[in-house]
């Protein structure tokens, strides 16, 4: 492994280049490694910079461990690494993808720009060649031949004044396309369609081009090119492999991150596929809805390099390693309050990204508290055996929940931090954004209104990443816990065989999934609003976990803190209850109850997954399994 000269920890073995790492005295293996997965310095370069911020965090270890023992010097490590890794994971996909999206859009934008196919002329038998010549004809079927796919042919012919050969290829692309959706037969008898696409369905259907001139046989090349990448979500191994080397990357390394690749890549043809029948149905207001979200989380990567280049602004950090260090020499800070310091710190760097001192608003500092507020009591089972990441992931009772003293820690620990950084002797920033207001005297959660919920719910509605969508949808409509929603998979919603409705199946049987208590395995019926909203149809098109895209419970919590603060619904309500993520089952809960006072509470308990209320012997005999119709009752009583 030789060092690369010029970039710090940058090393290159067998032309793969590798982030390398020594940490010095610390209980800890003396040597990180990590494959940045290319042999192109540019990308390994930016690679780094990604990095950056867990390099500095490294180089932060020593002061601020410096009184920690070997336990928790590896646990932080390992979670620093662990991080460093997820990086590295999912970099090379986001880019790879977004830059297929966008060249896909580019080139149908241009093929649907330049097409010379008319809609308004009839086709007939008498004038199946109205258009296209027999030259141009002759020439598609070459291209058919020299591709593999469409996707191949759009990427590397250049179709500038040849509008009758893109006409060809614009037909075959909607061809493609609408094959998903309806026959053959369908197509051709669709007389608003275009005629070239008509005429190939037509032919395939007929089977006619077997017995045609050379000068049709094009259309029996061009059914060679229906396998096309946007009509088929499934991605072969063979697929990805191709993708990552064009871009410059090597192959994935384990089944694991083809899934990842597989279902990202899956989620993104899902979109080009929707946006190819918005062109061809001339639905220009979702078309350029799509074309607006490419370009904007393109441009989201992009930024996100260029902030990486050109920040030259202090890290969250590096100003923290020095405000330690200060604390320490100057003012002589205890064991104790470093050992505190040491757990707010781990809890924040879990929390929140590491960034520019300056970039730092109220509203990160408000988020970063409320998800305080739902850390638990790490001396009390089963809590006191998980380690940090763990307690930040778990879904924590109420009447286990630190208290909201110790939440006021983290908060003055924060003022403290920024308040070292605003010093005129240090000037990193100008002001502390360290001015929120929150009630440390209680930790009572709030439900949203029916307005919020509402306002939750359009957004949802207008969402177009899968998981966001349904997310939402799903927490308004079933009560269900954030863990418990991100945990299920497709197949965990069926069709009772008694009644006919659908329900979602919350339960511990598929692998990674747990439940809370056994009180939470239960059966929950599809409200009327998630059938009439699309779920089932949704199903239909998906595998694996129902919110596919989202790989870290707790990002839910905090992506769902950003859209409060989007949609203006405060953080906490007139009485000072919190709100987040989990109002949802408090709304869900106090409405049925509010609203149907007559309401038997165990068919209700049996819905949300609480222990039945005590009854004597008779519980004995009071089993959690009421019929689907009875609990389908209580989730209809749920209006908004």
């Amino acid at each position: 492994m030789k060092a690369v000269i010029g970039a710090d920890h940058l090393f290159i073995r067998k032309n793969v280049y590798y982030f390398r790492y020594k940490l010095r005295n610390l209980f800890y293996k003396k040597d990180i490694r990590l494959s940045l997965k290319t042999s192109k310095l540019e990308l390994a370069l930016h690679s780094m910079e990604e990095l950056s911020p867990f390099i500095n965090t490294l180089k932060s270890l020593p002061i601020i461990l410096r009184y920690s023992d070997r336990l928790v010097i590896e646990k932080v490590t390992k979670s620093v690494i662990l991080n460093m890794k997820k990086v590295l994971e999912t970099q090379d996909i986001d880019r790879i993808i977004k830059e297929e999206e966008a060249s896909f859009i580019q080139h149908h934008k241009r093929l649907m720009q330049a097409s010379r196919i008319s809609v308004d002329e009839e086709l007939s038998s008498e004038s199946y060649f109205p258009v296209i010549s027999d030259d141009t004809r002759y020439a598609f079927s070459l291209l058919c031949e020299r591709h593999e796919s469409l996707n191949d042919l759009l990427a590397n012919e250049n179709f500038e004044g040849k509008p009758e050969l893109l006409g060809l290829v614009l037909a075959c692309v909607k061809l493609s396309v609408l094959k998903s959706t309806r026959s053959l037969e369908q197509i051709f008898q669709d007389e608003t369609m275009d005629q070239e696409v008509r005429l190939m369905a037509h032919q395939i259907f007929t089977e006619q081009f077997k017995n045609e001139s050379t000068k049709s046989s094009s259309l029996k090349s061009a059914e060679t090119l229906f396998n096309f990448k946007y009509s088929e979500l499934g991605v072969s191994r063979t697929e990805i492999n191709r993708l990552v080397s064009q871009y410059g990357y090597q192959p994935p390394n384990s089944d694991e991150d083809y899934r990842v690749f597989h279902e990202k890549l899956k989620e993104s043809r899902q979109l080009l596929k929707r946006y190819s029948l918005t062109t061809i149905n001339k639905d220009i207001v979702s078309s350029r809805e799509i074309e607006a979200l490419v370009e904007r989380e393109r441009s989201h990567v992009a930024n996100d390099e260029k902030s990486l280049n050109n920040n030259v602004g202090k890290l969250f950090s590096e100003v923290y390693t020095e405000f330690l260090e200060h604390k320490i020499v100057k003012e002589k800070l205890s064991n104790k309050i470093q050992q505190d310091y040491e757990r707010f710190y781990e809890v924040w760097q879990l929390l929140t990204n590491d960034k520019d001192i300056t970039k730092y608003e109220p509203k990160d500092i408000g988020l970063f508290i409320d998800q305080c507020f739902d850390l638990p009591k790490m001396n009390v089972a089963p809590f006191n055996k998980m380690s940090m990441s763990e307690r930040i992931s778990a879904d924590v009772p109420e009447d286990k929940r630190i208290a909201p003293k110790s939440v006021q820690g983290y908060y003055k620990w924060l003022q403290s931090v920024f308040a070292y950084a605003s010093r005129d002797t240090v000037s990193y920033i100008k002001r502390s954004p360290c001015n929120i207001k929150r009630d440390f005297t209680q930790n009572k959660r709030g439900p949203f209104t029916d307005s919020e919920l509402r306002l939750l719910q359009q957004y949802a509605l207008a969402e177009s990443v899968s998981w966001k969508k349904w997310c939402i949808l799903l927490a308004i409509y079933t009560g269900a816990r954030r863990g418990e929603l991100f945990q299920l998979k497709v197949e965990d919603i069926k069709i009772d065989s008694d009644s006919s409705l659908y329900y979602i199946l919350i339960s511990d049987e598929h692998e990674g999934q747990k439940i809370k208590t056994e009180n939470a395995r239960r059966r929950i019926p599809l409200h009327p609003k998630l059938i009439e909203f699309g779920i089932l149809d949704m199903l239909t098109q998906s595998t694996g976990r129902l919110l596919q895209g989202v790989d870290n419970r707790n990002s839910i919590t905090a992506w769902f803190g950003r859209i409060m603060a989007k949609l203006g619904i405060e953080s906490a309500n007139e009485l000072s209850h919190t709100r987040s993520f989990h109002s949802f089952r408090h709304s869900f809960i106090s409405k049925i109850r509010n609203e149907s006072p007559s309401l038997d509470l165990h068919l209700l308990q049996q819905v949300v997954g609480h222990e039945l209320s005590r009854g004597g012997i008779t519980d004995n005999y009071t089993h959690r399994t009421a019929p689907l119709k009875q609990l389908q009752r209580v989730v209809n009583m749920y209006l908004i």
